[in-house]
């Protein structure tokens, strides 16, 4: 089974899962931002996602009956890949490795700013619900 995936774009400072929601912090280590990312409201476009593919539910979540979220945080590089996925908040490490292990295979078209693709730093909830 898949879980939903939506782009949405938090602030970069974002690192809690939605109100409700335990979240597990800092689950990866730091963005190495000495590429002078940048944050996307500072872009003259964002990133658009070009392939996004769906996470696994975790098949021992599923079959517990255990929803839940993971928040990751990566950068889009200049050719519109994803480098240093890490999920940032979770509430389960398993959720937090299958959204990291997709979010690693998205594909964009890079941020641009003064009409050149930059280093964007991005952050997107990633919800494991059992109805879906």
């Amino acid at each position: 089974m898949l879980a939903s995936a939506m782009l949405f774009l938090l602030p970069a400072g974002c690192a809690t899962a939605p109100a409700g929601n335990p979240a597990v912090a800092e689950l990866g280590p730091p963005l190495d931002l000495a590429a002078n990312a940048y944050e996307p409201n500072r872009l003259d476009r964002q990133p658009r996602p070009r392939m996004q593919t769906r996470p696994i539910y975790p098949f021992e979540m599923r079959r517990a009956g255990i929803a839940g979220q993971a928040v990751v945080e990566f950068i889009v590089d200049r050719a519109g890949n994803v480098q240093q996925a890490r999920a940032v908040a979770a509430t389960n490490e398993e959720f937090a490795r299958a959204a990291v292990q997709s979010v690693a295979e998205w594909k964009f078209s890079p941020g641009m700013k003064d009409g050149r693709p930059v280093d964007t730093i991005m952050r997107t909830p990633i919800t494991f619900g059992l109805g879906q």
